[in-house]
Order: structure tokens, then C-alpha cells, then sequence
């Protein structure tokens, strides 16, 4: 162990990769804490309502985070080898996975917000108040769910700051447009709860098109563009499955 704190080299590669991807994770948690923040202006129904109806976004985004760590799994392993093929099959079949669970949970939220919120609370005024909230909110579970199956295959290969940049992006569009459609600023109606719910699908599309833009149009690591992802590997699959 102590050998290894001696390699310089190994440490400054560690920590090129362990700063940013801390960075981002404490970043992507002020995203969330932005909507609770400003609703608690609005009192405790809107805070709760908020706060519940982001319980159901939380085990979704849990779900994702699996999917894409499953396949970061495998794509480390062929990245060691330098072998991109593969990877890129890897990529595909994971987001393809990601693509019908976040319709999947996009269906129940937009469907379904009465009964999911009933399994939180049995107060009707948040009900009703998170019900417009996890709604609106649902929109954003595909781009949510793509931006982070990307993340974590790009960072089996080494690549971080990309996803680190987009969430710090992000974090500033959910403050000004919550802070525009909450209070209802530069012109826009007052929506509060729905309003933090509208400023965090834009920030999550404005992450969504920041990561899978470089996946798709400009990582040349990887090299995955939308071509690769008609290809479906049966042996692919079943790597994938073993590795969750």
C-alpha cells in the first residue's frame, strides 16, 4: 500500500480522475437541493411535495446509475486492451436498456403521480401539489437517464471532466429557471412547485446535450456515433446481464 503512495505518477492519474468526478457528484447533489431551497420559501407543502415526489426520481436515477456502471464494468475492461469495438457495443446496448427504463418510469410519473405519491404520504395537499411536480418532472427522466449511463462509460476510459463541466452548467440553468418560473421573474407566470419542476428538465436536457453531444459528435475515444446503434450483440448482452 505504502508503495503505491510512493508513485507519484500513479497518484496524479488518480486523482486527475478521482477530483473531478467527486466535484461533480457534490455539484449534481446541489442540483437537487436547489428545488428544495427555493420552494421552502413557499412552506411545507411545497417542500415536501417536491422533496416526496424527487424520492421516486431518486430510485430511478439509482436504477440508471446501476445500468451505466454495469456497462463501465465491461467497457474498462476492453479499454485496457484498447479494444473500441466492443465498447462501442457495449455502449449501445446500454443506452438502448437506459432508453426503455426511462420510458418505462416517463410512463408511471406522467400516468401514475396520484399512486406514487401515495405511497409517500396520505396528506392530499401535498398529494395534489406533488403531483404537478413529478408530472412535469418525469419529462426529463430519458435525457437524465442517457446523461448518466454516458457519464459512467466515459469514465471506464478515462474521460472526466466533460460530464464535470456539464453538471456545472446544469447547476446554474436549474438556479435561473427555477429562480424564473418559480417566482414567476422576466416576464414568466408564478408556477412555484411546477415551476422548479420546468427548471429542473431544462437543466437535466442541458446536461443530456452537453455529454451524449460529445458521445455522439465529438469524442473520438470511443468513436460511438448514432450508426453504432442499430448493431445488437446476443454475447454483448449476456456480459452486460452478468456484469449487473
Amino acid at each position: 500500500m505504502f508503495e503505491v503512495l510512493k508513485d507519484r505518477a500513479f497518484l496524479r492519474k488518480m486523482l486527475t480522475i478521482a477530483i473531478p468526478i467527486s466535484l461533480q457528484s457534490m455539484i449534481s447533489f446541489g442540483v437537487q437541493l436547489t428545488d428544495t431551497v427555493m420552494l421552502g420559501y413557499f412552506g411545507e407543502v411545497a417542500l415536501s411535495a417536491s422533496s416526496l415526489a424527487g424520492s421516486f426520481y431518486m430510485i430511478f436515477g439509482c436504477i440508471c446509475m446501476g445500468l451505466g456502471c454495469g456497462a463501465a464494468v465491461i467497457t474498462a475492461q476492453y479499454w485496457g486492451k484498447r479494444e473500441i469495438d466492443p465498447i462501442r457495443e457495449m455502449c449501445a446496448i446500454c443506452f438502448k436498456v437506459t432508453i426503455i427504463i426511462s420510458l418505462v418510469f416517463t410512463f408511471l410519473g406522467i400516468a401514475f403521480p396520484r399512486q406514487i405519491m401515495q405511497i409517500y404520504t396520505t396528506d392530499e395537499a401535498v398529494i395534489e401539489s406533488g403531483i404537478r411536480y413529478l408530472r412535469i418532472l418525469s419529462i426529463g427522466f430519458l435525457f437524465n437517464g442517457l446523461a448518466t449511463a454516458a457519464t459512467q462509460i466515459l469514465r471506464s476510459v478515462n474521460i472526466v471532466k466533460i460530464a464535470l463541466f456539464a453538471t456545472i452548467g446544469s447547476f446554474f440553468v436549474n438556479v435561473f429557471f427555477n429562480y424564473v418560473f418559480i417566482f414567476g421573474k422576466l416576464g414568466a407566470p408564478r408556477l412555484e412547485v411546477a415551476g422548479a419542476a420546468i427548471g429542473t428538465v431544462i437543466a437535466r436536457v442541458f446536461e443530456f446535450a452537453v455529454i451524449c453531444g460529445f458521445v455522439f459528435l465529438r469524442d473520438k475515444t470511443i468513436g460511438m456515433r448514432l450508426r453504432h446503434m442499430r448493431g445488437f450483440s446476443r454475447d454483448m448482452m449476456r456480459k452486460y446481464i452478468k456484469a449487473g
